[in-house]
């Protein structure tokens, strides 16, 4: 692990310290928002690159609003979050979601599906680093609905000592295609989602 620069990073409706870090031998980026104020009572979210469902809000995923809901909770709270950029779940979400919503691909496979094989604890065990570099202690509150998020940490030795599931206000500008998408998240892989 790696760490390249930090600074204060304003966003529309809320200001965090922004932290950059190279891993996987500097193949990989990630990115810490850190929470202008902090202890050791905070929240983390964790959360994987989905290029054009989280950069231009597509209603095919919820991504976008998963990465909102833990922005404002952790801006009215204190905390951290971990946005891996170059996971995109090693190019499959990004490939086959492009694919599989083109009419001429069929598959009879859904994204938690494809999901279910690939090793959580792989894609996060950079975290007790990083809690390391910036001095938090590994116990925090985890804004999550994915149990296996939770299993990963705890091979890690982190402690997860509450679970604040992610609320959607509305699922009315869903696509057909999210609202599967979830409900197959609930079904396969486990997934807390209320809709």
């Amino acid at each position: 692990m790696k760490y390249i620069a930090n600074h204060k990073l304003n966003t529309e409706h809320w200001d965090f310290i922004y932290y950059l870090f190279q891993y996987w031998d500097n193949n990989k980026k990630l990115i810490v928002l850190k929470s202008i104020e902090i202890n050791n009572e905070y929240y983390v979210r964790i959360q994987h690159s989905c290029i054009l469902w989280t950069t231009f809000k597509s209603n095919e995923c919820d991504c976008w609003k998963q990465l909102y809901f833990s922005m404002k909770y952790i801006s009215e709270h204190w905390g951290l979050i971990f946005y891996f950029v170059d996971n995109e779940w090693s190019g499959l979400w990004l490939i086959w979601k492009s694919l599989i919503q083109m009419e001429e691909f069929k598959t009879k496979k859904s994204f938690p599906e494809m999901n279910k094989k690939i090793s959580e604890y792989n894609l996060i065990k950079v975290i007790p680093k990083i809690l390391d570099f910036l001095k938090l202690k590994k116990e925090f509150w985890l804004i999550t609905n994915n149990p296996s998020k939770v299993k990963a940490l705890k091979k890690l030795n982190i402690s997860v000592k509450k679970i604040i599931n992610i609320k959607y206000n509305s699922c009315n500008n869903f696509t057909d295609f999210a609202k599967k998408e979830l409900e197959d998240k609930k079904k396969i892989l486990n997934h807390i989602i209320k809709l």
